[in-house]
């Protein structure tokens, strides 16, 4: 029977635990959130008197913030491996204060 050494730091190893269960919790807190804004994305598209939305239109609408966040997870992690991880945070932080404004003001540069 054959010996095997342990190699590797256990606190090393815990923090990639600890890394990976908090992305799940994240991603866990905004499937919430996205299911508990589904309801007013309802009400407010139903509103309107321009825009025919159906109930495909309203699952297309709920499960297009989803897919978005799978797919920014996938790209994450090809992008600190292209640019780095400081850069990748930057464009990131960039992106989420572009994605603040927009929210803030969402005419600021489309729909005048």
């Amino acid at each position: 029977m054959a010996s095997y050494r342990q190699t590797g730091s256990p606190g090393y190893l815990f923090s990639i635990v600890l890394v990976a269960v908090i992305g799940g919790l994240l991603f866990g807190y905004d499937t919430a959130v996205i299911s508990g804004a589904e309801k007013g994305l309802q009400a407010f598209f139903q509103s309107a008197g321009d825009f025919t939305y159906t109930d495909g239109w309203h699952g297309f609408t709920t499960s297009s913030a989803l897919i978005g966040c799978i797919i920014g997870a996938f790209l994450s992690g090809f992008l600190a491996s292209r640019l780095g991880r400081k850069k990748s945070l930057f464009c990131a932080g960039i992106m989420f204060f572009l994605s603040a404004l927009g929210s803030y003001y969402p005419e600021f540069l489309f729909f005048q």
